[in-house]
C-alpha cells in the first residue's frame, strides 16, 4: 500500500516538473526527471496488486442519519470535529469485535469481518458490533444535545454475510465486491434510524 502512494507521489511530481519545461529549460527538467523516472520504474516493477480471492465475509455498513441537518449552520471546523469524533466512537465497536473499518465514506463507513482471516463467529461479532454502534449513537445524541444543543444523532446499520471477491487496484487488499456487499449497503439504506 505504501508503494502505491509513493508511485502516485512520483507521478504527480513528474507531471508538475514537466509543466515547468518552459520556465526551467529542457536540460534541467530532463536531468531532474531521469532519476525520478528510474525510481518510478523500479517501484512499479516491484509493486504487485493483491491477488483476487473469493471469500466468505461479513460486511457492515453504517451511516449517520441526517448529518447535514445535525450540523447545519456550523463552521466547517466544528463539523469536522463533530463528525470525526462521532465516526471514531462509532467505529470503536467494530475493532472491539475483531472487525476492521476499511473505508470511511462521508458520514458513514464500511467494515469487514473475516478479512484477512475468517474466524468462526464473524457474523455474530458483526451483529454485536452493530448493536453496540446503536448504543454509541444514542450516547452521542445525548452528548450533542447537552453540550452543543444539537438534536438527533441516529444511525442505520446493515449487515450481510456471503461470498465476495477481494483484492484489486482501488483499495488493494481491502477491496470487496459482489452481491453480498451490495445487499449489505441496501439493508443499511432501507433500515429505519436506530
Amino acid at each position: 500500500m505504501q508503494e502505491m502512494s509513493k508511485i502516485a507521489e512520483l507521478e504527480q511530481a513528474i507531471a508538475a516538473l514537466e509543466k515547468q519545461r518552459d520556465v526551467l529549460g529542457a536540460d534541467i527538467v530532463d536531468a531532474a526527471l531521469s532519476s525520478m523516472r528510474a525510481e518510478l520504474a523500479q517501484l512499479k516493477s516491484q509493486t504487485r496488486l493483491p491477488e483476487h480471492q473469493r471469500k466468505l465475509l461479513t460486511i457492515l455498513f453504517m451511516d449517520i442519519v441526517g448529518s447535514t441537518r445535525l450540523t447545519q449552520g456550523l463552521d466547517p471546523e466544528e463539523i469536522l470535529e463533530i463528525m470525526d469524533g462521532a465516526l471514531k466512537a462509532l467505529a470503536a465497536p467494530v475493532e472491539k469485535y475483531k472487525g476492521r473499518v476499511t473505508r470511511f465514506m462521508g458520514d458513514g463507513f464500511i467494515a469487514i469481518f473475516g478479512l484477512p482471516l475468517a474466524q468462526e463467529g464473524d457474523a455474530e461479532r458483526a451483529v454485536l458490533a452493530g448493536l453496540e454502534i446503536l448504543q454509541v449513537a444514542r450516547a452521542l445524541s445525548a452528548q450533542f444535545q447537552s453540550q452543543r444543543q444539537l438534536l438527533g444523532c441516529e444511525v442505520r446499520v446493515g449487515i450481510n454475510t456471503g461470498l465476495v471477491a477481494t483484492g484489486g487496484y482501488s483499495e488493494a487488499e481491502d477491496t470487496v465486491m459482489g452481491l453480498t456487499v451490495n445487499l449489505a449497503a441496501r439493508m443499511e439504506q432501507a433500515a429505519p434510524p436506530g
